[in-house]
């Protein structure tokens, strides 16, 4: 075999474009197939399935499968597996509230103990009181996103059922005044709204208005996925693609829902199609499984039609991936 197809073999790559927050903006980021074949770059761990709240785009509500907490033995496994590997990072959320579980703070300790580089989650505030911020801050938390749809109190409490504007955002402003007070860096809290129709002209104003008092203003797009079939109404802004190439998710992330079971996409809320179980594998045999691998083929073979997820599902339009030869 020449050098030229020995190089053809060895320096396969993904290529992935990640848009930044305002979409203005591409930024190539790349890493070898072989290394993402071995384990997920980054790991998200859903550490309650349970919320306070029933927001108009999310697909909590309209869960059929057993809402509930992580136990913490099992978090424990899974944690101790994830620092045997170069992973990015881990995010302790998916379909649920994190501050629902009352361990959510010596779960974060556990995982900065134990050395995972980034330790964060995705919160909608409403119980981020003083002491949750006290604890949030001795746990080692890197970062925290705080949802935020809507610049006035009316369409925040509109598309948040169940929460309170007022108390959210005093939540949020003595979580930035005690790190301000301490001179703190972490954790990192960013301020996260859903770009969709229902908040798309306050836009501006959310983020004219809170730049100056958090760390971060992250603006990302409703995708189909939140509709799950139809039963929420797709609020989706802008068209999706035309072109249709494989998504990244396959190759670099896996997650892992309260009961212990694993989707081959963490957009499968309901987790219809489980391709691994913690509770009695490894994350390793999961991702080496045979479940991951038929899916990473079909979006290879460009059979989207086969996984009935992915058929329609916009998501692959933020993270693309390429299949490159030198």
């Amino acid at each position: 075999m020449n050098g030229n197809r020995a190089a053809s073999r060895s320096l396969r790559k993904i290529k992935e474009l990640v848009l930044d927050t305002r979409g203005l903006n591409a930024v190539p980021k790349w890493f070898h197939l072989r290394r993402a074949l071995r384990f997920p770059i980054k790991v998200g761990i859903e550490t309650s399935s349970l919320c306070n709240l029933k927001c108009i785009m999310c697909p909590n509500p309209h869960l059929t499968r057993r809402k509930g907490n992580l136990d913490f033995a099992l978090y424990r496994k899974i944690v101790d597996e994830v620092t045997q590997h170069p992973v990015e990072g881990i995010i302790l959320c998916n379909y649920g509230e994190p501050l629902l579980n009352p361990a959510i703070f010596d779960m974060v300790r556990y995982a900065k103990d134990r050395g995972i580089r980034e330790v964060r989650f995705n919160s909608n505030g409403t119980l981020l009181d003083e002491e949750a911020a006290e604890r949030l801050i001795a746990s080692g938390l890197d970062a925290i996103s705080i949802s935020m749809e809507g610049a006035r109190e009316e369409t925040y409490q509109r598309i948040r059922v169940n929460a309170k504007y007022q108390v959210v955002t005093e939540n949020l402003r003595r979580l930035m005044a005690l790190k301000g007070q301490r001179r703190l860096a972490k954790p990192r809290v960013v301020l996260q709204t859903i770009r969709m129709r229902d908040n798309l002209e306050e836009l501006d104003v959310l983020c004219r208005d809170w730049q100056p008092v958090v760390d971060e203003v992250q603006i990302t797009n409703f995708v189909n996925f939140s509709t799950m079939g139809g039963r929420v109404p797709d609020r989706r802004v802008d068209p999706v693609p035309q072109k249709r190439c494989p998504c990244l998710f396959l190759w670099e992330r896996m997650t892992i829902f309260s009961d212990g079971r694993v989707p081959f996409c963490g957009c499968d809320a309901d987790c219809s199609v489980a391709v691994g179980d913690v509770n009695d594998q490894s994350l390793q045999d999961i991702w080496r499984g045979e479940g991951f691998q038929a899916a990473r083929a079909a979006h290879q073979r460009g059979d989207y039609a086969s996984l009935p997820l992915c058929a329609d599902c916009p998501d692959w339009s933020r993270r693309r991936v390429w299949f490159l030869r030198h």
